[in-house]
């Protein structure tokens, strides 16, 4: 239906982005910049020692007998892994409850974000097939929504032509107190400019116990309130819209506070994963920028060699960039690890919610009689989460494929197995 985005006020939130997020600076203390250059100093060193015994990390099987040194423990891994944190490889699993909706299903059905090692093994599509199935899934509650929305009677109005809607607005109209002590909406038509002005001030003056507009704009807040509060009271009408009794206005108001409420929850629940998602993004990058300032400071220490027709290289340069490649796949590693937990984190951050929207159209649809404002509201519940459900599966696979991307680059740079598998 296109009444639908016309006439009904947003009722899901726009959520912050994943990866667009906001959120104060966190710098990396000096303690930290010293741990990392110690660190790195001291895997160069032990590749020299390494070297002046025979080895060579340019050889596949001698560095693989050296990387064994960075990943088996000891005091160099002690200090990395108090550097950059534990592991989060721990599974990612949301359990699906009896009862639950199905957008909550499809939120938790998100193939989840992997670490490097197992997302260099999985199908690099297997996000973009399941956006495929959600957006079947939205359109099917789409249709359903549709359905519900053909039931208004707006939109049998539509059906029955434009001489129908604008005879159902004038009815709606002639209903209003103004409206009607001003005449109704076919004796206003016939009137003047100038006779309308005339109406409408003395419509004011009634509904406002004789106050003109001028008179109203002298008042202060407090007395303009007070005959707003009149004026509210005068315009009552005994008329239901519903089973709960409400009026159409006091549904506008119902609804406008549910959307605010929502919008408000929805903010609460994301602004301290936005906060430590753009952490996360700034310690990389700052880890990122010492390690290169670190390999060109070691790359520059090396001794300049003229052995060749193409210039000069630098003696022992192998070295310094195989300590450069490992310790940029633990850096991005260790991003990966949190991007997992605040990617988790998204998640269950949306989940209450998703269930307060159900809850909401569930209480509303069983109901046999809703006004055309709760029918759209109802149906716009219903298709409500989805795009969010479609970038939380995005996010989800951009991680995934950044992180095999990452394990590639290591096992091809630092194993010497440029292979897929």
């Amino acid at each position: 239906m296109k009444f639908l985005k016309l006439l009904v006020p947003a009722l899901f939130f726009t959520t912050t982005s994943f990866s667009q997020a906001a959120g104060p600076e966190k710098k990396i203390s000096p303690e930290t910049k010293k741990n990392l250059s110690e660190l790195l100093d001291m895997a160069a060193t032990y590749l020299e020692e390494k070297e002046a015994a025979g080895f060579s990390v340019i050889r596949k099987d001698d560095s693989h007998k050296i990387i064994e040194y960075f990943n088996s423990g000891g005091d160099w891994w002690k200090r990395m892994e108090k550097l950059l944190g534990s592991d989060y490889s721990k599974p990612i699993v949301f359990k699906a409850l009896p009862g639950e909706s199905a957008r909550i299903n499809w939120l938790k059905g998100i193939p989840v974000p992997l670490m490097p090692a197992a997302a260099l093994q999985a199908d690099p599509q297997q996000n973009e097939k399941y956006a495929a199935r959600i957006r079947t899934a939205y359109e099917q509650m789409r249709a359903e929504a549709d359905r519900l929305v053909n039931t208004s009677s707006l939109a049998k109005a539509d059906q029955r032509g434009n001489d129908a809607v604008k005879k159902m607005y004038e009815q709606q109209a002639n209903q209003q107190a103004l409206i009607a002590q001003m005449g109704g909406v076919e004796k206003l038509s016939q009137m003047s400019e100038a006779e309308r002005a005339q109406a409408a001030r003395a419509a004011i003056a009634q509904q406002t116990g004789g106050y003109t507009p001028e008179q109203l704009k002298k008042m202060t807040p407090e007395q303009q309130r007070a005959v707003a509060r009149q004026m509210q009271q005068s315009n009552k009408t005994a008329a239901n819209v519903s089973n709960n009794n409400r009026s159409e206005a006091d549904e506008a108001l119902f609804l406008e506070k549910k959307t605010i409420e929502w919008n408000a929850e929805v903010s609460a629940a994301l602004q301290p994963v936005a906060t430590r998602i753009k952490q996360n993004e700034q310690s990389f990058e700052e880890r990122i920028r010492l390690l290169k300032e670190w390999t060109d400071a070691a790359e520059k220490k090396l001794p300049l060699v003229e052995d060749s027709e193409y210039g000069g290289r630098r003696e022992g340069i192998e070295r310094v960039l195989f300590v450069r490649d490992v310790m940029n796949y633990y850096i991005s590693a260790s991003k990966i690890r949190n991007d997992r937990e605040l990617w988790e984190a998204y998640v269950n951050a949306l989940l209450p919610v998703l269930q307060k929207l159900d809850s909401f159209t569930a209480e509303f649809e069983k109901r046999e009689k809703l006004s055309d404002q709760m029918k759209f509201a109802v149906a716009n519940c219903k298709m409500a989460g989805y795009e969010t459900i479609l970038e939380a599966n995005r996010v989800a696979g951009f991680i995934s494929n950044e992180a095999a991307a990452i394990q590639y680059q290591y096992n091809c740079a630092v194993l010497k197995q440029c292979d897929r598998n």
